[in-house]
């Protein structure tokens, strides 16, 4: 019996989860792991001892195997959660920041604000309502209602 036929079946199925995007579903899938294989007696060194590599670089370069249905592969969730008008609010919220820094903005504020005026990637949640903040606060301190 070899390394490869001891590790869990289930293991298989969560290894591909540990390259999302979202940071708590790759932790749980790590941890999800651990439990399978502390379950089984083994631990993460079995895994990597189970784990072959071919002989040659050009080897396997196929992801599937002939005759086998791919591996359990997460769809990729929409990180879109803002519409377009919104997306387009929170660059002329940036551009109004930029514009009306002043000094007042930390280094680490200025950076997230030009890349956001310049390069127009939506924003995630966490990130819009930090947008919200440094604007609400910049216009207060201006006396400026909200647009």
């Amino acid at each position: 019996m070899n390394a490869r036929s001891l590790i869990p079946s289930r293991v298989r199925l969560l290894v591909p989860v540990l390259g999302s995007d979202t940071d708590g579903e790759a932790l749980g899938a790590c941890r999800a792991i651990g439990r399978t294989l502390a379950g089984a007696g083994l631990d993460f060194h079995a895994l990597a001892d189970a784990i072959s590599t071919p002989a040659s670089p050009l080897a396997n370069l196929s992801p599937y195997r002939a005759g086998q249905p791919p591996a359990y592969r997460p769809q990729r969730r929409h990180a879109w959660v803002f519409t377009e008008k919104q997306t387009a609010d929170h660059r002329q919220m940036a551009r109004y920041c930029r514009d009306n820094d002043r000094g007042r903005l930390s280094r680490r504020e200025r950076n997230f604000i030009w890349t956001i005026a310049t390069h127009g990637r939506e924003l995630t949640v966490p990130q819009a309502d930090w947008l919200a903040d440094i604007t609400d606060r910049l216009e207060k301190e201006d006396g400026r209602t909200c647009a």
